[in-house]
């Protein structure tokens, strides 16, 4: 792919991670679901833990997603592809860090204007 421009990896790159931060999101709450520990209402039953299915997670797009983006940077890194896919790397793993950053920021404010509601 000798004309491919960078600013067309950049922007694969930029739309990977954000598909694979749902991927993941998704994938961390079925893990959530699966262990018995629901966000939602309480039941009236203690539910059945389904740990036997935690190993059907490998199957799930988000892990054959991160280890592709983590083979193709090997690759860009020993040079035996294109160093342009170096830029879709980089930009796929800075893309998921602000994404993350953002999320705990809002997370941990949230925590905090509850804390004071309930405080005072």
């Amino acid at each position: 792919m000798p004309n491919l421009s960078t600013l067309a990896v950049v922007f694969g790159g930029l739309f990977a991670a954000v598909a694979w931060n749902q991927l993941f999101i998704r994938a961390f709450r079925l893990l959530w679901t699966l262990l018995g520990k629901s966000t939602g209402e309480p039941h009236k039953f203690t539910p059945k833990r389904r740990t036997w299915a935690i190993p059907l997670l490998l199957l799930h797009p988000a892990s054959w997603i991160l280890l592709g983006v983590l083979y193709l940077g090997y690759l860009a890194y020993v040079g035996r592809v294109a160093a342009v896919w170096g830029w879709f790397v980089g930009v796929f793993f800075l893309t998921s860090l602000t994404m993350w950053t953002v999320v705990i920021v809002t997370v941990y404010r949230l925590r905090r204007k509850r804390s004071r509601v309930a405080g005072a």
